[in-house]
């Protein structure tokens, strides 16, 4: 670990956001790595979040020589930024380096596989900027033999109705509302309402989401319940990328911060994550979250609202999503070079 501050005096750094589910407030969620940062270095890192995936990349091919800026991007932009950007590494979830992508659907629609999706079917997906909610999605519906004709090129579906989606969350709620039939989305929306039985049973390939993913460990446990039509390859998580033009010992040093840190410089303080959000709830449950001591039923055991219970919704939704950094190059997201050529996306394009 690297102890101490720079010197000479203190520094903004940038650091860019993905706009991933519009139910995060995403600066608050990233609010752990950024204190252990500030902490344990003499400079204040500056969150921006951007609109949309394409943004993110953008700002990052921005950066100039010696701007000192890091990027939360999906796994697409490695290989779409080349030598524009550096891998300081992997993001890791719960000991998982890797993760997947889902179709779902109502258990309502009659689609009980891929096969079943017809021209009228609606199908919601991210784009292809996004690999699990859009890339992977695309290549799952094409392996299924469906055309998909030039939907990740921001155009139409020949054999199905394709409604872009903003994010991933956004998909989901488009399905559970009735305004699509098929929806795709990460695994960390969508195996929540997907039951676990079903996850085993659809695996075509390879390395199992229910062996690898930390998401599985919620499979079946939110409502409504949604059947899944497929899932992705395993697909490496989303790095944090730097600025290939910032060289210096300060980004050299907090680097290595980041792929050192420990699991619990990650976790958010109770206390000032639910100040952030302006949540109401009990101190008890607070300071048991600090102490790892949450009850298994918040709810009953914290005799909790129903204004308390949205809270405490809102408050896990906004938990920062991984738990460390794992070092990692551009060859790791050779995954996502696949998922391109097969779909005939040219990522340069992006």
């Amino acid at each position: 670990m690297v102890a101490g501050c720079l010197g000479g005096g203190s520094d903004a750094i940038q650091f860019i956001l993905n706009p991933a589910e519009d139910t995060v407030d995403i600066e608050a969620q990233y609010q752990p790595l950024f204190t252990s940062i500030e902490d344990e270095f003499d400079v204040e890192i500056e969150g921006k979040e951007t609109t949309s995936y394409a943004a993110t990349t953008e700002e990052i091919q921005a950066a100039g020589d010696g701007d000192r800026v890091y990027a939360d991007t999906s796994p697409g932009a490695v290989p779409q930024l080349g030598e524009e950007a550096d891998v300081v590494g992997l993001r890791v979830a719960f000991g998982a380096e890797r993760y997947f992508g889902l179709l779902v659907t109502r258990p309502d629609t009659g689609i009980e596989s891929l096969s079943d999706i017809g021209q009228d079917t609606r199908v919601t997906t991210q784009t292809v900027a996004s690999v699990s909610g859009g890339m992977a999605p695309f290549f799952m519906l094409q392996e299924a033999g469906l055309d998909i004709g030039d939907a990740p090129d921001g155009g139409s579906a020949g054999d199905f109705d394709w409604v872009q989606a903003d994010a991933h969350d956004t998909a989901v709620s488009q399905l559970v509302n009735g305004d699509v039939d098929v929806a795709a989305g990460g695994a960390f929306v969508t195996v929540a309402h997907v039951p676990p039985e079903q996850i085993r049973n659809t695996e075509p390939h390879g390395p199992t989401l229910a062996d690898i993913s930390p998401d599985f460990e919620d499979a079946g446990t939110r409502d409504p319940e949604l059947r899944v039509l497929d899932i992705s390859p395993p697909i490496p998580r989303a790095p944090i990328l730097a600025n290939d033009e910032w060289q210096d010992d300060t980004r050299e040093q907090i680097d290595q911060f980041m792929l050192d840190a420990e699991p619990e410089q990650f976790e958010h303080d109770a206390f000032d994550l639910a100040d952030q959000l302006g949540s109401d709830l009990p101190d008890g449950l607070l300071e048991d979250y600090n102490n790892g001591e949450v009850a298994e039923s918040p709810v009953e055991a914290y005799d909790l609202s129903s204004s308390q219970e949205e809270d405490w919704l809102e408050f896990q939704n906004n938990e920062l999503w991984f738990s460390g950094v794992t070092d990692g190059t551009g060859e790791d997201y050779e995954p996502v070079n696949d998922f391109a050529d097969a779909i005939g996306v040219d990522l340069g394009d992006v």
